[in-house]
């Protein structure tokens, strides 16, 4: 239930700084959101191989809040989602550098023997997913130096999910028919 309750206030976090900015002290937006950050860092217990990479962004996402909270500054604030994009990218760039690729391992839950062209697949989603997060990052950026926080708050809050989730089902698409031509091929020999 916790876990819940701090992903849920976790992703509405744009509509939070939007709503709150101009009534609360970006310091203590900061820190509330610093604290659910740790609490969900003592939530994961032990991480596994799989998310080891990942690990990093709850407490970097921790400390880059504690950071906003002694600055005291809503840029700073809002700039959040810009740093947690380039965290994303950094980690699945490094992962297509260092193999296996994130998205590989992610597969490997599923089918641990996978088959040479399917880990090439993973690699090219991963890099696809690299691509995601820096634009995503750059669009984020781009709504905080147009200082407008409707603008910001919505992207942030709405749109990036939905191009997110947009991604995430043309590549469920991609997958499925990758899938079909190599068992076809698989067949065929």
């Amino acid at each position: 239930m916790l876990k819940v309750v701090i992903g849920t206030l976790t992703l509405t976090y744009p509509f939070m700084v939007y709503f709150a900015l101009g009534h609360v002290q970006p310091r203590y937006l900061a820190l509330l959101l610093a604290a659910l950050f740790f609490l969900r860092c003592l939530g994961q217990g032990s991480v596994g191989s799989t998310a080891s990479n990942l690990a990093i962004l709850i407490p970097a996402s921790g400390l880059f809040l504690l950071f906003v909270g002694l600055g005291n500054d809503a840029v700073l604030l809002m700039l959040y989602p810009v740093f947690v994009n380039m965290v994303f990218f950094s980690v699945f760039f490094y992962s297509t550098l260092n193999p296996p690729s994130i998205v590989e391992k992610l597969a490997r839950l599923r089918e641990p023997d996978l088959p040479l062209p399917a880990v090439d697949y993973t690699r090219h989603v991963t890099l696809v997913w690299c691509g995601f997060f820096l634009g995503n990052g750059l669009l984020s950026a781009a709504t905080v130096w147009y200082g407008d926080r409707w603008i910001w708050g919505v992207y942030n809050g709405f749109i990036a999910y939905l191009l997110m989730g947009v991604l995430m089902g043309v590549e469920m698409l991609v997958r499925r028919s990758f899938k079909k031509r190599l068992m076809a091929c698989d067949a065929e020999h």
